[in-house]
């Protein structure tokens, strides 16, 4: 959830609906996606989410999952599990579930290593969606906290809803 940026996504689609004289009624909602919204059940055809990184992002901002829930598999387990869990409820039967991430590995403990997008790809094929394709991203900077401003490439994983 973040304030400033939900305030000028209000912006934009006001323009656009402004600019293509549209009258249509829109909502952004600003909080964690893990929190279920029952306005929305089967109301979605696509779903497009880019995770925060666990660790690796800091958004500046005091409500990030990072910040609710600090341990790796709690993470994976109330934030990741319970967003997919609600994207799957979100869509129409058929729907279709969009994520872009790159399998970092990325030390969790001093003992063992996780594969971010391996993981949360698992829980999302447990959660009843089936993978379809992969597209690569070239070139994306993502700003963390180890190093800025780094150039990578990134999958979109395309999955529908069974």
């Amino acid at each position: 959830p973040n304030n400033e940026l939900c305030k000028r996504l209000n912006l934009l689609a006001q323009k656009y609906l402004n600019i293509n004289n549209l009258n249509i009624n829109f909502k952004i909602y600003n909080h964690g996606s893990e929190i279920f919204i029952p306005e929305l059940e089967n109301k979605i055809g696509l779903a497009f989410s880019s995770p925060p990184y666990y660790n690796l992002e800091d958004y500046n901002y005091k409500k990030q999952s990072i910040n609710e829930y600090k341990d790796y598999d709690e993470w994976l387990n109330k934030y990741w599990n319970l967003t997919v869990k609600n994207i799957y409820k979100y869509l129409i039967p058929n729907g279709n579930f969009l994520i872009n991430i790159k399998n970092i590995k990325h030390t969790k403990k001093l003992s063992s290593l996780f594969t971010l997008a391996d993981d949360m790809i698992h829980i999302i094929e447990n959660n009843k969606f089936k993978l379809i394709e992969i597209f690569e991203l070239k070139n994306i900077t993502r700003i963390h906290l180890f190093k800025n401003n780094k150039k990578t490439n990134e999958n979109v994983y395309v999955f529908k809803k069974k």
